[in-house]
């Protein structure tokens, strides 16, 4: 028979067993892992392959740069050409400026250099000698020559000032004279532009020996046409001495030609073309010319107001000129 061994255990009430067991369930159910969740796809049929990725299309070739719509729009150059025009104007305007200072400043300068001229002669003997030298240095070496002294240091001193006025007033003229020129080279090279725009071969009539002797006549008005030629040359004039040159060009031009007169008509021989028997007179020598046409007209009227029509020659058109009235 064995010995009883004491319990050394103390018994809890059961309510507090209860609460607990139920602790360490809680506990146990939150340490336990979390089992997986079963993949509804696992089983099933891998899906297809994706398929290869499409190539990437060709880049585009840049295309050609389209053409200013511009350049072919009227108003876009004229509006450029305001715009230029309005800047050569307001150059010509600050040219203008300039040049109408630099006259200011010039004739400053000779005012100036007129009245340091007038103010630095006085007269030897007007000379206060007071302002040169002390009245020991006056009794030392002389009122006179005291004075000598002084008026040859006055005149050396003018000499030296027209020296400074000059070399002032210099660079200013020359100024104005390089600025003269450029204006006069700008104005016949704008009146030859113009010339050129409206008889593009102006230079070689201007060349012409004829055209220089034509100029060297009177006109109508009893005026040297070089004269005239000269003013339209000064005031850049490029309409007139265009209208001359034409002028001239018409009158070495060769007369036209007058049309071949048309062939006479046939005449049939027999009673029936004549009743009077026989043949039709002959063409008179107008009718063989016939009628002159407007150009000759208009030499004809331009000769005879200078005097160069001969009585038979003046028959004769107007024989003509009548078959053209009854023509109308």
């Amino acid at each position: 028979m064995q010995p009883t061994t004491a319990s050394n255990e103390t018994k809890l009430p059961r309510a507090v067993l209860r609460r607990s067991q139920a602790i360490n369930d809680r506990i146990a159910a939150r340490n336990k892992p979390a089992e997986p969740e079963p993949n509804p796809t696992s089983n099933a049929t891998p899906a297809t392959e994706p398929a290869a990725a499409p190539a990437p299309a060709a880049e585009p070739q840049a295309a050609a740069p389209a053409a200013d719509p511009r350049d072919s729009d009227p108003s876009y150059w004229q509006q450029r050409f305001k715009v230029t025009e309005g800047i050569l104007r307001r150059e010509r305007t600050d040219r203008a400026t300039e040049r109408d200072s630099l006259h200011q400043r010039i004739a400053k300068l000779e005012d100036e250099s007129r009245t340091l001229q007038a103010t630095a002669k006085p007269a030897d003997d007007a000379i206060d000698l007071t302002q040169f030298y002390t009245p020991a240095q006056i009794e030392q070496y002389g009122e006179e020559q005291c004075r000598v002294m002084a008026g040859t240091a006055l005149r050396a001193a003018r000499a030296t000032a027209q020296q400074a006025i000059d070399a002032a007033v210099r660079p200013v003229r020359e100024a104005q004279e390089r600025q003269q020129t450029n204006n006069a080279d700008a104005a016949r090279t704008g009146f030859e532009d113009a010339l050129t725009e409206q008889l593009p071969n102006w230079r070689e009539v201007d060349a012409d020996q004829r055209w220089r002797a034509w100029l060297a006549e009177e006109d109508e008005n009893e005026v040297v046409r070089q004269t005239i030629l000269n003013v339209y040359i000064t005031n850049a004039n490029a309409t007139g001495a265009t209208r001359m040159m034409k002028k001239w060009m018409t009158s070495v031009a060769p007369a036209p030609k007058p049309p071949a007169p048309p062939p006479p008509p046939m005449t049939p021989s027999g009673t029936g073309a004549n009743p009077e028997g026989g043949n039709a007179p002959p063409p008179t020598p107008a009718q063989q010319a016939g009628a002159p046409t407007d150009a000759e007209v208009k030499d004809f009227y331009k000769r005879s107001a200078l005097g160069k029509v001969k009585d038979t020659e003046r028959t004769a058109f107007e024989a003509r000129l009548a078959l053209r009235n009854g023509a109308r």
